[in-house]
């Protein structure tokens, strides 16, 4: 029994001795190694959080940029049934003077046909009238508000009570 102690222990040593300069070889590997060889793993595992947190955040907005867009599609929708219920006539134009918007009731007012065709012509094709081309016009010139009262020349005698506003931006006064 002491024989097969002994037998263990010169076993036990020698597997030790194994293990340990297997293990000193291992960590002298890994001191040879680089730092330029190490790094890019760690930049790789670093770009992928960073890439991660990125699409995250992209995505976030993403979301954020679907739900104002279906909310102002909404809000035009309710816009849009709102002018074209109105039994005023709206005729909107842009500083180009052409026609951006025109309302059933302007269409109809002005004996113009279909609204929706008179989107992007100049004021001169869709509105026929002298008198009203001349009121629109300088009202895009003065770029102030005026009402004026025209004659319709058709077979009633009508008139239009004609009122403009330039619309401007947040920023302008």
């Amino acid at each position: 029994s002491v024989v097969f102690g002994i037998i263990m222990a010169a076993i036990g040593a020698a597997l030790g001795f194994l293990l340990a300069t297997d293990i000193q070889r291992s960590l002298r590997t890994l001191a040879n190694v680089r730092l330029d060889q190490i790094k890019p793993l760690n930049t790789q595992k670093i770009k992928q959080n960073e890439f991660l947190k990125l699409a995250n955040q992209f995505n976030t907005i993403l979301s954020e940029l679907n739900n104002k867009i279906s909310n102002l599609s909404t809000e035009h929708s309710e816009h849009m049934a709102i002018f074209n219920s109105m039994t005023e006539g709206i005729l909107a134009i842009d500083e180009n003077s052409k026609v951006k918007y025109a309302n059933p009731a302007a269409t109809k007012i002005l004996d113009l046909g279909d609204h929706e065709q008179f989107s992007g012509k100049p004021l001169a094709e869709c509105v026929r009238n002298p008198e009203i081309l001349s009121h629109l016009e300088l009202a895009l010139r003065n770029e102030s508000g005026s009402s004026q009262e025209i004659p319709l020349y058709d077979s009633s005698d009508r008139w239009l009570q004609i009122q403009s506003s330039p619309l401007k931006k947040e920023n302008q006064k």
